[in-house]
């Protein structure tokens, strides 16, 4: 076929050097592989600050309480961030669609991983012994502390966003403010207040750096920051409820079985919120339950959320 093809048609493809798109891909290029560097050190970084200034034991905890709190962020927001930025990449000349798409998405990564963070900060505890058992308990603090990283991490999700957009710069930058907040506080914190302390650094990087990263989007969109508060605070006004109600139910007990008494407060704290997002939709017109009967649809392979 390949013979045949050079037979029949006179075309012959020679090697060119194109020097303007080549120049273009680097000025893109070049920020997207500093950001992979980032990358790597921001998520391996205190992994081995951690081995090195406490033990192996400490990190084998720290290792651990980390894959549990970055649950928000592994298996949601870097899903959603794989669909968003083919999404973004087809809107990135359209504005006032780009900014409904990114506001839809920043009140859906709202609506799942308030109440998934907050109950796991919750639970920490009964999800651990019951995961785990008892000797992973002294990850319980770790886990709650970076599972504030991990919502931080999956809540504004700009950098799909911003690669769209033709900004990796923006990523890039944001990316090593974070990495050299860390290298000012990790030390001070782990030795102070151990591996929480560690978390600490980590979550009071991701608040500043996540904060500015949605304070550009914002402005890039030409958005006004009212908009962003509506899909922010009511799912974490309702998660904030839903804590304290799980939290009551497990200090009073709840019969039957650790593992029994787990699911049922699972089953609370979903009720909860569930009851609060349906009253908000009612109230304040949010639009959520149209979000996710779209998201349902999306998910069976029809309907038009499927297709975009």
């Amino acid at each position: 076929g390949f013979i045949a093809g050079y037979a029949l048609h006179p075309y012959r493809p020679r090697p060119t050097a194109d020097w303007a798109r080549a120049r273009e891909l680097w000025r893109f290029g070049r920020w997207v592989l500093v950001s992979a560097i980032l990358g790597l050190l921001l998520g391996q970084g205190d992994d081995l600050f951690v081995g090195k200034m406490l033990g192996a034991t400490a990190l084998g905890l720290y290792q651990m309480a980390y894959r549990i709190a970055s649950i928000p962020a592994t298996e949601f927001a870097q899903r959603l961030a794989i669909v968003l930025f083919p999404a973004y990449s087809a809107l990135q000349h359209d504005r006032p669609r780009l900014r409904n798409a990114y506001l839809k998405a920043l009140r859906l990564s709202a609506l799942v991983c308030f109440p998934v963070t907050g109950g796991l900060v919750v639970l920490a505890g009964d999800f651990t012994a019951l995961l785990l058992g008892e000797n992973w308990l002294a990850a319980v603090p770790v886990i709650r502390a970076l599972a504030l990283v991990g919502l931080l991490n999956s809540l504004v999700n700009a950098r799909p966003l911003l690669l769209a957009m033709g900004r990796p710069e923006v990523n890039t930058r944001l990316q090593v403010l974070r990495l050299a907040l860390i290298a000012v506080l990790i030390y001070p914190l782990t030795a102070g207040l151990g591996m929480v302390g560690t978390g600490a650094a980590l979550c009071a990087s991701a608040l500043i750096t996540e904060t500015l990263a949605l304070l550009t989007v914002l402005r890039l969109l030409g958005l006004p920051r009212r908009r962003a508060a509506g899909p922010l605070l009511l799912p974490m006004s309702s998660a904030a409820v839903m804590m304290g109600v799980v939290y009551a139910l497990a200090s009073w007990g709840v019969p039957g079985s650790r593992l029994a008494g787990f699911g049922l407060l699972i089953l609370a704290g979903a009720a909860v919120y569930g009851g609060l997002a349906l009253l908000h939709d009612v109230l304040f017109r949010t639009g959520n339950l149209a979000l996710i009967r779209e998201q349902l649809r999306a998910l069976r392979g029809g309907g038009p959320g499927a297709r975009r």
